[in-house]
């Protein structure tokens, strides 16, 4: 299959673009300036010029393509940010869905658990679980702009479009160029830290995430899943301090 994939220097994307590569797929990897060799080397693809609102950059990839892999979008975790982050995570998606609905591509949408319900400590959530359930993620820039860009696919899917949505959790692997989650393990490996936080996350590896997202687009084009489905990528339930202690022994650090 043809795959345009956003999001290519980041971690989950560029993973993406390294499985599909690997498996022999033809590609098109969306960049804002020069790419940088080093962060695609290994990988046989093609670039797009653009953002995500470079509507020509946009059309002409997708135009050209049988699925596309959204997985750009803006990591803002305070509101200083919101209105910039709107732009990247709710109108970037509009601009890709707009084209897919016009082209008859299929989609996969890169979105986060962030997003979604919490369960109460006495049952489990699941992709549906309402968000008025037990509350969700604390509101942020992120959490709000990411819930806005499932919005636009889902609408785009009453629309006639064929896409399903991948949550993923908090992730961690090889790739990680900028870097993104991994400046956690970074910055808990420069020194001792007395105290840690008191909630947790879904711990899980990059490239699991990558795997699943390429085969919900093999399964979209197959037919094989339903259009509006979505599916929760996580792993490990981990408390930060377990976390933290794990980070720590893997490095030899305090």
């Amino acid at each position: 299959m043809r795959v345009f994939v956003t999001g290519g220097t980041g971690l989950l994307g560029n993973t993406i673009l390294r499985q599909l590569s690997g498996a022999g797929h033809d590609l098109i990897a969306l960049v804002r300036g020069e790419p940088d060799p080093q962060v695609f080397d290994g990988i046989n693809t093609t670039f797009a010029h653009g953002d995500l609102l470079d509507q020509t950059a946009i059309e002409n990839a997708v135009a050209d393509c049988d699925a596309v892999i959204h997985s750009a979008g803006m990591i803002h975790l305070g509101w200083h940010r919101l209105e910039e982050s709107m732009v990247v995570n709710r109108d970037g998606t509009q601009t890709l869905v707009d084209a897919c609905l016009r082209h008859d591509c299929k989609l996969v949408h890169v979105g986060t658990v962030n997003t979604l319900g919490i369960a109460d400590r006495d049952s489990v959530a699941n992709e549906d679980t309402p968000l008025d359930h037990a509350g969700g993620q604390i509101p942020c820039s992120y959490v709000l702009s990411k819930r806005a860009g499932n919005e636009v696919v889902l609408q785009g899917v009453q629309d006639g479009l064929k896409a399903v949505l991948v949550h993923p959790g908090f992730m961690l692997g090889p790739w990680d160029w900028k870097p993104s989650s991994g400046r956690m393990l970074l910055e808990v490996s420069k020194a001792w830290r007395p105290l840690s936080p008191s909630g947790g996350n879904s711990t899980c590896d990059s490239r699991d995430v990558a795997a699943a997202a390429i085969r919900a687009a093999e399964k979209l084009l197959a037919n094989e899943i339903p259009s509006g489905r979505q599916y929760i990528l996580a792993g490990h339930n981990m408390r930060y301090l377990e976390l933290w202690k794990a980070m720590t022994e893997a490095m030899g650090a305090r």
